[in-house]
């Protein structure tokens, strides 16, 4: 069971007062649920619903938010140290009203992980594993971003890369919160129009 909760804010050059009660912009609540089907040693589905609702301020409306989708692991080959498995998705999503038919979303997702033991740690009693992944998405619906409100970029696809590190056979935990690992991504369209660097802490896979 999963109880996502986003907020959105605008106007991010106004420094320190991001987060003033002025600045906000939006409001989501999504909650949903996935289950993992293991098909066999190797192979895993993880079909996924969500359905929810959004505020958005400005013209004080509500909406109703849903998302579904199916997402698919193979482990191609794995060792004592290492791990590689192949990632694939395919998701939609929207909105009721729609947004100036900005509000669908449907995408198909490939990609590969690799884990790999980092020994070097290991000998220090401090087992660690580095992360890589890459993906690419084809989008079905172009997603717009407004750069001001005469210019927009549209994109059609992206590309993703990152690594992280993680440790072996144990969460990493800070005060309230537990995660699998941690990492950075970059992200860009194959134009060049978008480009995001991104914080991870979960495998592609859970996200």
């Amino acid at each position: 069971l999963m109880l996502p909760v986003s907020f959105g804010f605008h106007q991010l050059d106004r420094g320190t007062d991001i987060l003033d009660k002025d600045n906000y912009a939006t409001f989501a609540f999504i909650p949903g649920y996935e289950v993992d089907f293991f098909l066999s040693s190797r192979w895993t589905l993880k079909p996924q619903f969500h359905l929810g609702v959004g505020y958005e301020k400005d013209t004080s409306s509500l909406a109703k938010i849903w998302y579904a989708g199916i997402k698919t692991k193979y482990r191609l080959s794995d060792s004592n140290t290492n791990e590689h498995n192949f990632i694939g998705s395919i998701s939609t999503g929207g909105s009721n009203p729609e947004f100036e038919k900005r509000s669908r979303y449907s995408a198909v997702l490939i990609g590969i992980e690799s884990s790999f033991r980092m020994t070097q740690w290991v000998a220090q009693k401090r087992p660690l594993n580095l992360h890589f992944h890459a993906n690419y998405s084809e989008l079905f619906d172009q997603l717009d971003f407004h750069l001001s409100p005469e210019q927009s970029s549209k994109i059609h696809n992206q590309w993703e890369v990152g690594i992280g590190v993680g440790r072996i056979d144990k969460v990493l935990s800070w005060w309230l919160l537990s995660f699998d690992r941690i990492g950075l991504a970059f992200q860009s369209d194959t134009s060049q129009k978008f480009e995001a660097i991104k914080i991870f802490f979960s495998s592609t896979y859970d996200r």
